[in-house]
């Protein structure tokens, strides 16, 4: 994982961040509530060069969760300085996301919707929470409504099963499988509407009212 970041995140900051979340994740999937105490004791025995700068301050994040977690998710933001959004930066964006995992653990309804009400760079918040999340709940804990709205055409929410599965299966017997291939031509028609939406939504944004 370290190799896939640093080639485009020099910030060592983005590493131990990464690290954080990843570790979130294994220790969610595990199926077992996730105390701040034993969390901080993991990623302590992971990220452990108290030298570093990026180190004790990450740490020291670690340790305002660990000293608020009985606040909201609002009160806990205005203490991170993030009152009118969670910013994109690395150390406002994960410690916000292990707070609300840690509280919302079985809860992926009302963790996503505690991030994206927080406002900010909603889109990388909850995204990584989802994830965090996620690896510790099941399909059934997601609304029905949100899945039959996904329109990421050509992707389907059946692909994603299906691929899940062959995941799992070729984990389990310790074999190797081929993806399903997507159609590449409606893929990059697709990017180029998302392009041509974006652009226009960025232009929108300069005229009144902002």
């Amino acid at each position: 994982m370290v190799c896939s970041i640093r080639p485009r995140h020099k910030d060592p900051k983005a590493t131990i961040a990464s690290l954080a979340i990843a570790q979130a994740a294994y220790m969610a999937a595990q199926g077992e509530v996730v105390t701040i105490q034993n969390y901080r004791n993991q990623l302590a025995a992971l990220i452990n060069d108290e030298d570093n700068n990026s180190v004790r301050e990450f740490h020291s994040l670690i340790d305002l969760i660990n000293q608020n977690l009985s606040l909201n998710e609002t009160e806990f933001a205005k203490i991170l300085k993030q009152e009118n959004g969670i910013s994109g930066y690395i150390y406002h964006t994960v410690p916000m996301v292990l707070f609300i995992w840690l509280r919302h653990q079985r809860d992926f309804e009302g963790a996503m919707t505690s991030m994206i009400r927080l406002g900010g760079d909603t889109d990388t918040t909850a995204a990584i929470l989802g994830g965090v999340v996620g690896a510790g709940t099941d399909k059934s804990d997601i609304p029905r409504d949100w899945l039959d709205n996904i329109m990421d055409w050509p992707i389907s929410v059946n692909y994603v099963k299906a691929l899940s599965a062959q995941l799992v299966q070729c984990k389990q017997s310790n074999t190797k499988a081929s993806v399903a291939l997507l159609p590449g031509p409606l893929i990059f028609l697709r990017n180029m509407i998302f392009l041509v939406i974006v652009l226009l939504h960025g232009f929108r944004r300069l005229l009144p009212p902002y």
